[in-house]
């Protein structure tokens, strides 16, 4: 069963990345049509918050974030996803546009970057770096913050990177331009794009011990 398990693990977390490029599709015939409606965007966003919130927050549950604290971390994440897209939809029309339609800018990081944090469970999923339902995998990487251990908190390191992933979302002070994040506290420019083909590749280099 233990086989069994891992290729349905990989198998579904390869579904928010077909998620993505659904995502990518349904906005160029949008714009090629020139066509769009109200329902249209509100059905689009309601589809990324569960591709790339919901999917990605139950996987890393199912690996072995299933702590109360892991819990509420993983809550306040999709909550973030689906606040930075409603600030999207409600701030879209005041953002300027290019000559092709599609906004300059957007405040905060999108919920699409969340395929980052799936490629790297995918990694260790290869890597059996998880806690698995009954006794698959050898443990969640990093293990438990033994400080917050001491007074009873039972969370993991791994949970804080969520956790920072969620406060990039709602930042105001993180600019996408195109396809570069510009923002007070950084120099360069790291894309969308970029950002998740690092992902894959980490999924990919990423040697099985």
């Amino acid at each position: 069963m233990g086989w069994v398990w891992l290729l349905c693990s990989r198998r579904a977390l390869a579904f928010p990345l077909a998620g993505m490029i659904f995502d990518a599709l349904d906005g160029k015939v949008a714009r090629w049509r020139n066509e769009s409606s109200m329902l249209g965007q509100e059905l689009d966003s309601l589809a990324d918050s569960i591709s790339f919130g919901v999917a990605p927050a139950f996987a890393a549950y199912v690996l072995g974030l299933r702590t109360p604290a892991d819990t509420v971390i993983l809550t306040t994440f999709i909550c973030s996803g689906i606040a930075r897209l409603a600030r999207f939809n409600a701030t879209v029309a005041l953002v300027p546009k290019d000559k092709s339609g599609k906004s300059k800018y957007f405040e905060g990081l999108p919920i699409p970057s969340s395929l980052f944090l799936v490629a790297l469970m995918a990694a260790c999923v290869r890597n059996e770096s998880f806690a698995g339902i009954g006794t698959q995998g050898n443990g969640v990487p990093w293990g438990f913050v033994k400080p917050l251990e001491l007074v009873g908190v039972d969370v993991h390191w791994v949970s804080f990177v969520w956790l920072a992933w969620a406060a990039m979302m709602v930042s105001k002070t993180m600019r996408l331009v195109g396809l570069g994040v510009r923002g007070s506290f950084r120099r360069g420019r790291l894309g969308l794009r970029e950002l998740t083909c690092v992902g894959l590749v980490v999924e990919r280099r990423v040697p099985k011990f």
